[in-house]
């Protein structure tokens, strides 16, 4: 899994061996614990779309997914998405502010040049500044403590978007995911698994 910490695997295991204890067979629903699924459809201009939320819980009943969460989280995958990847194909420079995007240990794994960086990042691609968005869509998982409180919240993302360039149309693709964590100012992304294609259509 490129990008991801031994500490946010660790914490998904250790989520998910506590869950799976407290099952008590069946459906999957955890005794003891309790899981919430909803959809929301929430879009900024350029940015991303909520396609589903979901709640994995310790407590019964499962709370509802916060707003105020999708609402921070969603913030902060647009963000990323416009200083890291659209800012990026539309000047053709490398991409700036990731500071306001990840935390200290995601951006030391994004320093060097290499794969995980290029999964999350474009870095200095040639466009003539024209970017279509075709696709940005978000899945948002949150996993809470015994008393509500969200801790962490996993996005699965898809987007595409479609670059003109003086030798035709470059699709721009990601999907994968990646790990939210709160921090003093809003949500950053700690953690990652996430690829990237770039295929050209000639003119």
């Amino acid at each position: 899994m490129v990008g991801f910490s031994r500490r946010h695997l660790f914490s998904l295991a250790l989520v998910a061996l506590l869950l799976s204890a407290c099952s008590a067979g069946g459906g999957g629903t955890p005794a003891g614990g309790a899981s919430a699924s909803g959809s929301t459809s929430t879009s900024a201009a350029g940015g991303f779309t909520v396609v589903g939320t979901d709640v994995q819980a310790m407590a019964s009943p499962a709370p509802a997914f916060p707003a105020a969460v999708t609402t921070a989280v969603t913030t902060t995958l647009d963000r990323w998405l416009d200083a890291a990847v659209l800012g990026p194909l539309r000047t053709g420079s490398r991409a700036t502010g990731l500071e306001a995007v990840f935390t200290d240990q995601a951006q030391a794994a994004l320093a060097p040049p290499g794969q995980q960086r290029a999964s999350m990042v474009e870095d200095g691609t040639a466009g003539s500044g024209s970017v279509t968005k075709q696709k940005a869509d978000a899945k948002l998982t949150a996993l809470t403590s015994q008393t509500g409180d969200v801790v962490l919240v996993t996005a699965q993302v898809e987007t595409a978007h479609a670059v003109r360039t003086g030798g035709g149309t470059v699709d721009v693709v990601r999907s994968g995911e990646v790990v939210l964590v709160p921090a003093a100012s809003g949500w950053r992304i700690d953690a990652f698994d996430m690829a990237a294609k770039h295929d050209t259509r000639p003119r």
